[in-house]
């Protein structure tokens, strides 16, 4: 049976990840021109529901791959999926535009080796415990379309157009080892992508003029690594020993990080000129280079996270994330050290549940969650750094079928970002994920 999901899984993904490859950017993101686009927050769709606390929330039956030291909490095989859309006001200094968004984000499957029905069947309880995941998440997105239009003298009117599409994604394989409140975890994973940038200059007012289209297309290709190590200290010992059905009050001290991935590019690169005869269009190669080799690296990051939990009816945390984006470069995108600048990121979230044993009331049952945050981009436009911030709030809708207990997530996040930049943007998104849940795997049959 594991060896057959695993089978279906890679199809799919191998499937996926050839649509990936070839997909197109469907926001209008003008700043993701720079670097190698907009950076997709990589924690789950609870996570972010919850401000995005990526390296210290656990859950046994949702999945953060952000933090891999959580993997051994996983308490049943998961699968889930999840994305988001999106409704964006884009704003400069002369007029608005509303932008529509949205994209599948990640693909996950997160099991546990040894199965805790099994441990339950032999009453004994393991101090050590192991979890392993595989997922296709995506990385960053490039989509934009832009248009201006100059007035120069002797030539007139000028129309220039800019456009880009294409992102990156990592292909990802984890594992995680906890012996009793103390586990560490290892993320390897293959970042791939495809980017396109053009841009074109058209002469509007003259008499068949030679007009200018610019194209380059590269493949990003690198492998990426990120570790973590979590600890869970237990503050009401005492209590439980005197009721084991006290709800166990726990603090987790997670931090996790990457020591940066350096990446190579593949380009091609296409200058021609365009001349409107009449009827037909005379097109001729001024520069065609292919196969142009490069390389790049993508910068190290760390955070750190506090997550106090009440059993299941109260928990909340912080998480504090720093990246070096100073020593980032891309040769494929004339992008030198010290073109983008460091970061830091700040995280507040929590949940509240009313009663998740409750059999008389669905809602009781549902994990309402909340968030704040506060992010700086890598990319500075005109001087000025961008900023992100915004609120978030959702809710974890337990699913219950065939004794199979899943969960689905819904959340909606508001923000801003480039508050002090040419182009702002406000925005709201709607977060989504589905987890399925099976806890017969590795299971131990007395009979068959």
């Amino acid at each position: 049976m594991v060896i057959n999901f695993i089978k279906y899984f890679a199809c799919f993904a191998l499937v996926l990840m050839t649509a990936a490859v070839n997909a197109q950017g469907i926001e209008n993101s003008p700043y993701s021109k720079f670097g190698i686009g907009d950076q997709v927050d990589k924690s789950f769709t609870s996570s972010r529901n919850m401000g995005s606390l990526r390296s210290v929330y656990t859950d046994p039956y949702s999945i953060n791959i952000y933090n891999p030291a959580t993997l051994p909490y996983i308490y049943a095989s998961s699968f889930e999926v999840g994305g988001y859309g999106k409704y964006a006001i884009q704003k400069d200094n002369t007029k608005d535009d509303a932008v529509f968004g949205g994209n599948l984000d990640y693909l996950s499957i997160a099991f546990p080796l040894s199965n805790p029905i099994n441990d339950a069947y032999e009453g004994k309880s393991k101090a050590d415990k192991w979890g392993m995941n595989i997922s296709l998440v995506r990385n960053s997105n490039v989509g934009y379309n832009i248009s201006s239009l100059d007035q120069i003298e002797d030539l007139g009117s000028v129309q220039r157009n800019y456009s880009g599409t294409g992102g990156t994604y990592n292909f990802l394989f984890g594992t995680g080892y906890r012996y009793k409140d103390f586990s560490v975890g290892l993320n390897v994973g293959y970042l791939f992508g495809n980017l396109k940038y053009s841009r074109t200059i058209n002469f509007i007012d003259l008499s068949f003029p030679y007009n200018n289209d610019f194209n380059e297309n590269y493949f990003l290709s690198g492998f990426t690594m990120r570790g973590g190590l979590m600890y869970n200290l237990t503050l009401n010992k005492t209590q439980i020993k005197a009721n084991k059905n006290a709800d166990v009050k726990r603090l987790t001290i997670g931090v996790s990080g990457t020591p940066g991935t350096k990446f190579s590019t593949i380009k091609d690169r296409f200058e021609l000129v365009r001349q409107s005869l009449g009827t037909s269009t005379r097109v001729d190669t001024i520069n065609l280079q292919r196969d142009l080799e490069g390389s790049g690296k993508l910068p190290g990051e760390f955070n750190f996270g506090l997550f106090y939990s009440n059993g299941e009816k109260f928990g909340a945390g912080i998480d504090v994330g720093i990246g070096s984006w100073s020593n980032y470069y891309n040769e494929a995108n004339y992008e030198n050290i010290n073109s983008l600048k460091n970061t830091t990121s700040v995280s507040f979230g929590g949940f509240y549940r009313p009663d998740y044993k409750s059999y008389t009331s669905f809602w009781k049952r549902v994990q309402y969650q909340y968030g704040v945050y506060y992010r700086q981009d890598p990319r500075v436009i005109n001087g000025t750094q961008i900023e992100n911030y915004g609120v978030t709030f959702g809710l974890g809708l337990p699913v219950v079928f065939q004794r199979k207990f899943s969960n689905a997530s819904l959340g909606f996040d508001i923000g801003k970002l480039g508050s002090n930049t040419p182009i702002s943007e406000t925005y709201i998104k709607l977060n989504f994920g589905f987890s399925f849940n099976d806890d017969e795997w590795f299971i131990k049959r007395k009979y068959n």
